[in-house]
Protein backbone atom coordinates (compact mmCIF):
# COMPACT_ATOMS: atom_id res chain seq x y z
CA UNK A 1 0.00 0.00 0.00
CA UNK A 2 2.95 2.33 0.71
CA UNK A 3 4.08 2.14 -2.94
CA UNK A 4 0.62 3.28 -4.13
CA UNK A 5 0.70 6.24 -1.73
CA UNK A 6 4.19 7.21 -2.89
CA UNK A 7 3.11 6.92 -6.53
CA UNK A 8 0.18 9.23 -5.88
CA UNK A 9 2.57 11.70 -4.27
CA UNK A 10 4.79 11.52 -7.33
CA UNK A 11 1.82 12.27 -9.59
CA UNK A 12 0.87 15.19 -7.34
CA UNK A 13 4.41 16.62 -7.40
CA UNK A 14 4.51 16.34 -11.18
CA UNK A 15 1.26 18.32 -11.38
CA UNK A 16 2.66 20.85 -8.90
CA UNK A 17 5.61 21.55 -11.23
CA UNK A 18 3.26 23.52 -13.48
CA UNK A 19 2.24 25.87 -10.67
CA UNK A 20 4.96 28.45 -9.86
CA UNK A 21 3.72 28.63 -6.26
CA UNK A 22 4.18 24.90 -5.60
CA UNK A 23 7.04 24.24 -8.02
CA UNK A 24 9.97 24.67 -5.63
CA UNK A 25 8.77 21.97 -3.22
CA UNK A 26 7.84 19.68 -6.11
CA UNK A 27 11.33 20.09 -7.61
CA UNK A 28 12.92 19.20 -4.30
CA UNK A 29 10.74 16.16 -3.65
CA UNK A 30 10.97 14.77 -7.18
CA UNK A 31 14.73 15.24 -7.32
CA UNK A 32 14.99 13.19 -4.10
CA UNK A 33 12.84 10.42 -5.65
CA UNK A 34 14.47 10.28 -9.09
CA UNK A 35 16.61 7.27 -8.18
CA UNK A 36 13.77 5.18 -6.73
CA UNK A 37 10.94 5.90 -9.19
CA UNK A 38 12.12 3.89 -12.18
CA UNK A 39 9.69 5.40 -14.69
CA UNK A 40 9.96 9.00 -13.47
CA UNK A 41 11.62 10.14 -16.71
CA UNK A 42 8.75 9.03 -19.00
CA UNK A 43 6.27 10.41 -16.48
CA UNK A 44 8.00 13.80 -16.60
CA UNK A 45 8.47 13.81 -20.38
CA UNK A 46 4.88 12.86 -21.20
CA UNK A 47 3.17 15.06 -18.59
CA UNK A 48 1.67 18.21 -20.04
CA UNK A 49 3.73 21.32 -19.28
CA UNK A 50 6.34 19.60 -17.14
CA UNK A 51 9.37 20.02 -19.40
CA UNK A 52 8.27 23.60 -20.11
CA UNK A 53 8.22 24.24 -16.35
CA UNK A 54 11.72 22.78 -15.98
CA UNK A 55 12.95 24.92 -18.87
CA UNK A 56 11.37 27.95 -17.25
CA UNK A 57 13.36 27.23 -14.09
CA UNK A 58 16.52 27.06 -16.18
CA UNK A 59 15.89 30.22 -18.18
CA UNK A 60 14.86 32.18 -15.06
CA UNK A 61 18.45 31.86 -13.86
CA UNK A 62 19.96 33.44 -16.97
CA UNK A 63 19.44 36.95 -15.52
CA UNK A 64 21.62 36.04 -12.52
CA UNK A 65 24.56 35.09 -14.71
CA UNK A 66 25.67 38.52 -15.97
CA UNK A 67 26.54 40.16 -13.68
CA UNK A 68 27.09 37.04 -11.56
CA UNK A 69 24.49 37.38 -8.80
CA UNK A 70 23.35 33.76 -8.46
CA UNK A 71 22.53 32.92 -4.85
CA UNK A 72 22.85 29.53 -3.18
CA UNK A 73 19.06 29.27 -2.99
CA UNK A 74 18.65 29.99 -6.71
CA UNK A 75 21.41 27.54 -7.54
CA UNK A 76 19.85 24.77 -5.44
CA UNK A 77 16.48 25.32 -7.07
CA UNK A 78 17.78 25.21 -10.64
CA UNK A 79 20.03 22.26 -9.77
CA UNK A 80 16.92 20.35 -8.66
CA UNK A 81 15.38 21.11 -12.06
CA UNK A 82 18.61 19.99 -13.75
CA UNK A 83 18.58 16.77 -11.72
CA UNK A 84 15.16 16.00 -13.19
CA UNK A 85 16.49 16.85 -16.65
CA UNK A 86 19.35 14.42 -16.02
CA UNK A 87 16.78 11.78 -15.15
CA UNK A 88 15.05 12.36 -18.50
CA UNK A 89 18.37 12.52 -20.38
CA UNK A 90 19.58 9.21 -18.97
CA UNK A 91 16.42 7.16 -19.48
CA UNK A 92 16.46 5.03 -22.66
CA UNK A 93 12.78 5.75 -23.34
CA UNK A 94 13.15 9.56 -23.25
CA UNK A 95 16.79 10.23 -24.20
CA UNK A 96 16.25 10.37 -27.96
CA UNK A 97 13.27 12.74 -27.73
CA UNK A 98 15.23 14.89 -25.24
CA UNK A 99 18.07 15.18 -27.76
CA UNK A 100 15.78 15.76 -30.74
CA UNK A 101 14.11 18.61 -28.85
CA UNK A 102 17.57 20.20 -28.45
CA UNK A 103 17.01 20.67 -24.71
CA UNK A 104 20.78 20.59 -23.98
CA UNK A 105 21.12 23.95 -25.76
CA UNK A 106 19.50 25.55 -22.72
CA UNK A 107 22.40 24.32 -20.56
CA UNK A 108 25.29 25.75 -22.56
CA UNK A 109 25.06 29.25 -21.00
CA UNK A 110 25.74 27.59 -17.63
CA UNK A 111 28.89 26.00 -19.00
CA UNK A 112 30.18 29.37 -20.21
CA UNK A 113 30.00 31.08 -16.81
CA UNK A 114 33.34 32.03 -15.31
CA UNK A 115 32.35 32.92 -11.76
CA UNK A 116 34.19 30.79 -9.22
CA UNK A 117 31.56 31.08 -6.49
CA UNK A 118 30.05 27.91 -5.08
CA UNK A 119 26.54 28.48 -6.57
CA UNK A 120 28.03 28.76 -10.06
CA UNK A 121 30.31 25.77 -9.51
CA UNK A 122 27.32 23.60 -8.54
CA UNK A 123 25.35 24.92 -11.50
CA UNK A 124 28.15 24.01 -13.92
CA UNK A 125 28.72 20.61 -12.33
CA UNK A 126 25.01 19.71 -12.41
CA UNK A 127 24.77 20.86 -16.05
CA UNK A 128 27.72 18.63 -16.88
CA UNK A 129 25.87 15.79 -15.17
CA UNK A 130 22.98 16.20 -17.60
CA UNK A 131 25.34 16.19 -20.56
CA UNK A 132 27.28 13.30 -19.07
CA UNK A 133 24.05 11.30 -18.96
CA UNK A 134 23.59 11.97 -22.66
CA UNK A 135 27.06 10.98 -23.79
CA UNK A 136 26.66 7.49 -22.35
CA UNK A 137 24.67 6.52 -25.42
CA UNK A 138 25.54 5.39 -28.93
CA UNK A 139 22.65 7.28 -30.54
CA UNK A 140 23.43 9.41 -33.58
CA UNK A 141 21.82 12.50 -32.05
CA UNK A 142 24.71 12.73 -29.61
CA UNK A 143 26.92 14.15 -32.38
CA UNK A 144 24.86 17.34 -32.22
CA UNK A 145 25.54 17.63 -28.49
CA UNK A 146 29.22 16.81 -28.93
CA UNK A 147 29.75 19.53 -31.52
CA UNK A 148 28.52 22.15 -29.08
CA UNK A 149 30.05 20.53 -26.04
CA UNK A 150 33.68 20.45 -27.15
CA UNK A 151 34.14 24.23 -26.93
CA UNK A 152 31.99 24.62 -23.81
CA UNK A 153 33.80 21.78 -22.04
CA UNK A 154 37.18 23.46 -22.50
CA UNK A 155 35.84 26.73 -21.11
CA UNK A 156 34.12 25.21 -18.09
CA UNK A 157 37.13 23.19 -16.99
CA UNK A 158 39.47 26.18 -17.12
CA UNK A 159 37.99 28.41 -14.35
CA UNK A 160 37.12 25.59 -11.97
CA UNK A 161 38.57 25.26 -8.52
CA UNK A 162 40.88 22.30 -7.74
CA UNK A 163 38.86 19.21 -6.83
CA UNK A 164 35.85 20.35 -8.85
CA UNK A 165 38.05 20.51 -11.92
CA UNK A 166 39.26 16.97 -11.32
CA UNK A 167 35.73 15.74 -10.69
CA UNK A 168 34.42 17.23 -13.92
CA UNK A 169 37.27 15.75 -15.91
CA UNK A 170 36.86 12.34 -14.26
CA UNK A 171 33.09 12.35 -14.74
CA UNK A 172 33.04 13.26 -18.43
CA UNK A 173 36.34 12.00 -19.83
CA UNK A 174 35.35 8.34 -20.36
CA UNK A 175 32.09 9.39 -21.98
CA UNK A 176 33.65 12.00 -24.23
CA UNK A 177 36.18 9.68 -25.83
CA UNK A 178 33.84 7.28 -27.65
CA UNK A 179 31.56 9.92 -29.25
CA UNK A 180 34.57 12.09 -30.12
CA UNK A 181 36.24 9.13 -31.78
CA UNK A 182 33.07 8.54 -33.85
CA UNK A 183 32.86 12.24 -34.71
CA UNK A 184 36.54 12.62 -35.60
CA UNK A 185 37.15 9.50 -37.68
CA UNK A 186 37.45 9.82 -41.40
CA UNK A 187 34.69 8.20 -43.49
CA UNK A 188 37.08 5.56 -44.86
CA UNK A 189 38.08 4.54 -41.27
CA UNK A 190 34.53 3.65 -40.19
Amino acid sequence: MQAAVDREKVYTWILELCNPETRENALLELSKKREVVQDLAPMLWHSFGTIAALLQEITNIYVAMIPPTLTAHQSNRVCNALALMQCVASHPETRSAFLQAHVPLFLYPFLHTVSKTRPFEYLRLTSLGVIGALVKTDEQEINFVMQHLQHAFKKTIQPSIGWRNSLKTWKLNPHLRAPLNRTCTKPDEK
